[in-house]
């Protein structure tokens, strides 16, 4: 199966699966912190053991969902999209020490070293990143180096908008901040 999310086995889902997918990739794509992407997020940190987050544990409880439930589906999910950006990057030349720099428009001033949200949104393209400071008063450009093994996905391999130049990185683990705007 193709589809505008990337390249994806067939024999990865069963049929009544692809609906899921959609719906996790669909809710990502509008907003991360609402329906399904809230359930990836969740699963991506039981996949990848990246501990928890009272943030998006309050989000899964007000949409009267359980935090500490098994998000079997959704962890299943999250490997398959670390596993295929982690194989589409090494096919690229980049090794898993690797480090790369991205960039974010934000509406807040966050500097220095954080931790924050399961799954982060943010750029290759600084210019990409003003677009997303001029809709926000007050907005910052913040700029970050991560390691390639930190890089959960790209257009290319499951979760991102290539329009955008996105890379979604795993943010729970800690990376320095630096405002630049």
């Amino acid at each position: 199966m193709k589809d505008k999310h990337g390249d994806w086995d067939e024999d990865t889902f069963e049929e009544k699966d692809y609906a899921y997918v959609k719906d996790a990739l669909t809710d990502w794509a509008i907003e991360s912190d609402r329906g399904e992407a809230l359930f990836l997020q969740k699963g991506v940190m039981q996949e990848l053991k990246m501990g928890s987050s009272d943030y998006i544990d309050s989000k899964i409880r007000a949409r009267g969902g359980n935090p500490d439930a098994d998000f079997t589906e959704e962890r299943q999910l999250a490997r398959l999209i670390y596993d295929n950006t982690q194989t589409y990057l090494r096919s690229r030349g980049f090794g898993s020490d690797d480090t790369v720099r991205l960039w974010r428009g934000s509406s807040r001033q966050v500097a220095g070293k954080t931790i924050s949200n399961p799954l982060e949104a943010w750029t290759t393209s600084k210019e990409k990143a003003k677009l997303y400071v001029s809709r926000k008063e007050g907005g910052v450009i913040l700029k970050t180096t991560v390691s390639v093994r930190n890089i959960f996905a790209l257009p290319q391999t499951g979760l991102g908008l290539p329009s955008v130049k996105e890379v979604v990185i795993l943010g729970l683990s800690p990376h320095v901040i630096n405002v630049v705007k």
